[in-house]
């Protein structure tokens, strides 16, 4: 595990060297020195040890711009998804309108029909009475004329 941790680090120091050596930085620095003259073995190696610092601090900079985009992507898939919630608890809120309405109206159509269901019992309780109040009738204007001791009373018209 040491030996994977270290080779992984030696091959991005070697990255890094590499895009040292290919920076624009660098080839300023090689432009300045031919076009002026050394400024000396510990100058030059300080120009080195800052492009490598330019360099590390440039690719931090590339990773936190890289997170920072993830970050914007984040923030606008959050933001649509609030949204979406949103329109889903308006979306619930419409539709436990609605149900409450159609209860209210089931509740009301069940009074009325039972409401019908009494006033046709009634009905068909009157009708049966009047059918055989209409069979006794008739039965007596029938037999009339055979029981002459039977007596109808007068009708009132209704």
């Amino acid at each position: 595990a040491e030996v994977d941790t270290l080779t992984t680090e030696v091959q991005i120091y070697n990255e890094l060297k590499r895009r040292v050596e290919e920076s624009t930085f660098k080839k300023d620095l090689q432009r300045n020195i031919q076009a002026h003259g050394s400024p000396g073995a510990f100058w030059e190696s300080e120009q080195e040890s800052l492009l490598f610092v330019i360099e590390m601090k440039n690719e931090k900079i590339q990773e936190q711009k890289k997170k920072l985009l993830q970050l914007d992507q984040l923030v606008d898939r959050t933001l649509s998804q609030e949204d979406q919630i949103v329109q889903v608890l308006q979306q619930n809120e419409d539709l436990r309108v609605r149900f409450n309405n159609s209860q209210t109206l089931v509740q009301q159509l069940s009074r009325e029909l039972q409401d019908l269901k009494v006033a046709l019992e009634r009905q068909v309780s009157l009708n049966h009475k009047l059918s055989q109040e209409k069979e006794q009738l008739m039965f007596k204007l029938r037999h009339r004329d055979s029981c002459p001791t039977i007596h109808l009373p007068a009708v009132a018209p209704r």
